[in-house]
Order: C-alpha cells, then sequence, then structure tokens
C-alpha cells in the first residue's frame, strides 16, 4: 500500500507505543489526498496488524487516532475522518474501533467536505482550556 499521514495516539507522542496507523491512499481514485482506508501497524512484531478499506464508493480524508475515554494502552483508540460518498453525492463522519477494525458511527453531514480534509481530535476538556 501507499500510505501516508501516520498517527498514534497523542499520548504516546515521545515514548514507545506498540501500534500506530496510517492512510491508505489510491492514486486509481483520481489524485493525491484520495484515501480508500488504513492500516493498524503493530510496531513490536513490525508488521501490519490490520488493514480496513473503506465502502464501495467512499474516499476518505485524513484519519485521526482517538483515545477511548478512559484508557491508556496504545491499542485502544478510535478512528475517525471525513468521508465522501462519489456515488451517493454526501459526506460523512465515520469512527472505527482501533481494536478491530469495526464501524461504530456513520454520521451523514448537512454539507459537503472537501477532499484531503485535515483534522484533530479535540477533547472537551481541551477545548475549554483554549476558549
Amino acid at each position: 500500500w501507499n500510505v501516508e499521514f501516520p498517527r498514534i495516539r497523542p499520548d504516546f507522542i515521545g515514548r514507545f507505543g506498540r501500534f500506530g496507523t496510517a492512510t491508505i491512499m489510491e492514486p486509481k481514485l483520481g489524485g493525491d489526498a484520495l484515501f480508500k482506508g488504513f492500516v493498524v501497524y503493530d510496531m513490536l512484531e513490525r508488521k501490519t496488524h490490520r488493514t480496513v478499506l473503506y465502502r464501495d464508493g467512499d474516499v476518505g480524508g485524513e484519519a485521526v487516532v482517538i483515545p477511548k475515554p478512559g484508557t491508556a494502552e496504545s491499542h485502544e483508540f478510535y478512528i475517525g475522518t471525513m468521508i465522501r460518498n462519489v456515488r451517493e453525492e454526501k459526506s460523512y463522519f465515520v469512527l472505527y474501533d482501533g481494536e478491530t477494525g469495526e464501524l461504530t458511527t456513520r454520521i451523514e453531514l448537512p454539507h459537503r467536505v472537501p477532499y484531503g480534509f485535515h483534522c484533530e481530535w479535540v477533547s472537551d476538556e481541551q477545548l475549554q482550556g483554549h476558549v
């Protein structure tokens, strides 16, 4: 796979975390920064732990790692991204369980989200600290 935007849990920056992710780029979708899924890497075993491909017609933006509330291990996270379904002409926010690769949430958005949309997860606590 051609992957971009590697990510780990933000609380593991600067220290070893066993698991991390990267977004799968697919040039056949029509250009750079068009993503068709993500991979989860096991850095201890030095191998791909899981590959998740989006639904047919879905093109994603940068996938971000969101720590599961109340957890502290490198594998306990969600993966969130904005999706544009090119067949339906609709945008979605999707959330996958980083441990299982299961889609947990798919929310239709009222407006188009552009391809290559970059984002960062900010908790309510972090947001309140900047208000």
